[in-house]
């Protein structure tokens, strides 16, 4: 596992052409938060820091948030599915050039235009999914705290649906990879992602939350250059190697695992 980590950073570190698809794809995410931003503070500022909704029942609640928040819920909605699929095409492009199947880093991205419609599929499919866990959730903490009577299985409920929720996703987060790997449909891609984590549940927990923890340090150490420096090209140089690196190397890393546990 952790020789996947140091080959990762070194592939990332000796090809810097490899940041530009994670600089690219950033940019792009950037463009779509800001679209997106009047949005996001309008319904955060107004329902968290305002408090802005009214004492509502269990059932009323939902509504009067979709009533009165329908607009910027729709629009943070696809800002997020957007994000997602942007995630998921740097997943792709990173997976046609460690495979060998195009090694110029720009035929990569163009080629993985192709699969466009494949990743939105599976951008819609992983936010719908992820829409609806929430729902529950949030359905089950409304009942334990409205329903007195029956506030200890409820609370149970949420608590076992966090734990598989939690289990879920270290079961499928290698969906995606499979799909641009091997380039398998999502049903199969599912399939294949339960079968393979089998018996590597605990390998891919510790996976995910050292490649977590290395890419959120690099990120802070770009922050860290980047206070330490008064000119301001030279700040947002760094920031963005830095971002680069960070996105690169999570899905070199992500790669090159699946391929040596294959």
């Amino acid at each position: 596992m952790f020789r996947v980590f140091i080959e990762s950073f070194a592939e990332a570190v000796k090809k810097p052409l490899l940041l530009a698809p994670a600089l690219i794809v950033m940019l792009a995410n950037v463009l779509v938060l800001f679209l997106a931003l009047d949005n996001y503070f309008g319904f955060f500022y107004d329902v968290f820091v305002f408090n802005n909704v009214p004492g509502q029942g269990l059932l009323d609640t939902p509504y009067y948030m979709i009533t009165t928040y329908g607009v910027d819920i729709l629009a943070m909605a696809l800002a997020s599915i957007i994000a997602l699929a942007l995630g998921f095409y740097l997943l792709y492009v990173f997976a046609e050039i460690l495979a060998g199947k195009e090694k110029k880093v720009f035929r990569a991205m163009a080629s993985t235009l192709s699969r466009a419609g494949e990743i939105l599929a599976l951008a819609f499919f992983a936010g719908i999914a992820a829409f609806l866990y929430i729902i529950v959730a949030y359905i089950l903490l409304l009942i334990t705290f409205s329903v007195e009577a029956l506030g200890i299985i409820t609370l149970l409920l949420l608590i076992l649906w966090l734990i598989f929720g939690l289990y879920a996703y270290f079961k499928f987060v290698f969906t995606p990879v499979f799909m641009a790997v091997e380039r398998k449909k999502l049903k199969e891609a599912l399939k294949a992602s339960w079968k393979w984590s089998a018996g590597k549940i605990a390998s891919i927990i510790v996976f995910i939350v050292i490649l977590s923890f290395v890419t959120a340090l690099i990120t802070n150490v770009g922050i860290a250059i980047s206070d330490s420096l008064s000119v301001d090209w030279l700040i947002v140089l760094a920031l963005a190697i830095t971002a680069g690196l960070s996105g690169a190397y999570y899905n070199i890393a992500l790669i090159k695992y699946f391929q040596a546990k294959k």
